[in-house]
C-alpha cells in the first residue's frame, strides 16, 4: 500500500487515506506526507456521506472484504 501510496503522491494525485483500523504506535504517518487521514467505521450509514462529499475520481481498496463492505 505504502508504495501505490508513493506513486500517487509523485502523480501529485490528493490522497484521503480512510480505514476502520486503529491507530497503533507502529502505525505510518499519513499526515506527515500531506495525506489526509479519516477514521470509517462499518456499518455505518456515514460513510455514504463521506464518501458522497469527498466525490472521488479514484478508489484502491486494500482487501476485498473492504471493498465488499464499501464498495
Amino acid at each position: 500500500m505504502l508504495q501505490l501510496i508513493e506513486l500517487f503522491l509523485e502523480q501529485q494525485w490528493t490522497i484521503t487515506f480512510a480505514a476502520t483500523a486503529d491507530k497503533t504506535p507502529y502505525s505510518e504517518n499519513l499526515e506527515a506526507r500531506g495525506i489526509k487521514e479519516v477514521d470509517i467505521q462499518l456499518n455505518d450509514s456515514n460513510f455514504d456521506s463521506f464518501v458522497t462529499k469527498l466525490n472521488p475520481d479514484i478508489v484502491v481498496f486494500d482487501r476485498f472484504l473492504t471493498e465488499e463492505q464499501f464498495g
